[in-house]
């Protein structure tokens, strides 16, 4: 629409708004969101279900999702009119969630990313946003598929034997034995190592500078596989 004042041009989506309390958050179960340009997140059975909340980060890369869409799908015909190319190249996007899904993390195998019909001078920005939401589908896909589900809770799935185990019963007590402060201290700092494969590229150097700086100040952290983990 147009604002009255500035008479400038206002993009809004209040098609479905609604007034809510002050505190109300964002919730993955509003009627929101067109199948075709939903973030990779949401193009499952979980998100269709509403377990999985709405961010502002998939808003921004389902903007990525729309200018793909225009770059690949339009294009000119005969009379020189533009429209949506007949057949249409992404029609898959439009079935389902899994055909969906599988479509847009393949466009590079397919070729589509290579005809721009209309937008050649946009094809390195194109790609570089495509490649940036796809990369970080997969490593976020990578991370979640070493969860397991166990009535209903996330374990994370670890070498066998990784934690330390108590040593015995007390027999004063009654009690489990619980590990020194050192053994544990130990044990959680080889669970951040064998789960660095999560932290974010940005944040990766200041994550190994302290992994280097724990190596150096508390040398006992560090455990090959097979040491003996008693003190």
């Amino acid at each position: 629409m147009c604002d009255p004042v500035t008479k400038r041009g206002v993009l809004n989506d209040f098609d479905l708004a609604r007034f809510g309390a002050p505190d109300r958050t964002p919730s993955a179960k509003d009627n929101t969101g067109t199948l075709p340009f939903l973030a990779l997140d949401l193009l499952n059975k979980r998100a269709l279900d509403g377990l999985v909340k709405r961010l502002y980060r998939h808003d921004a890369e389902s903007f990525a999702w729309c200018l793909i869409y225009i770059c690949i799908c339009m294009g000119k015909d005969h009379e020189g009119r533009i429209g949506t190319l007949d057949p249409h190249p992404l029609s898959s996007w439009f079935l389902d969630t899994a055909h969906c899904l599988f479509s847009k993390t393949t466009l590079d195998e397919q070729g589509l990313l290579d005809k721009f019909p209309l937008h050649q001078m946009t094809k390195p920005l194109v790609t570089e946003l495509y490649h940036y939401w796809k990369v970080r589908y997969n490593r976020h896909s990578n991370a979640n598929a070493s969860l397991v589900r166990e009535g209903g809770i996330a374990h994370k799935r670890l070498p066998q034997g990784f934690l330390v185990k108590c040593k015995g019963i007390n027999q004063t007590t009654g009690l489990y034995n619980e590990p020194s402060y050192r053994e544990w201290f130990r044990e959680v700092f080889q669970l951040l190592l064998a789960t660095s494969g999560m932290i974010p590229d940005s944040k990766e150097e200041v994550f190994f500078e302290m992994v280097g700086l724990v190596r150096t100040l508390y040398p006992f952290a560090v455990r090959l596989d097979g040491e003996d983990q008693s003190e």
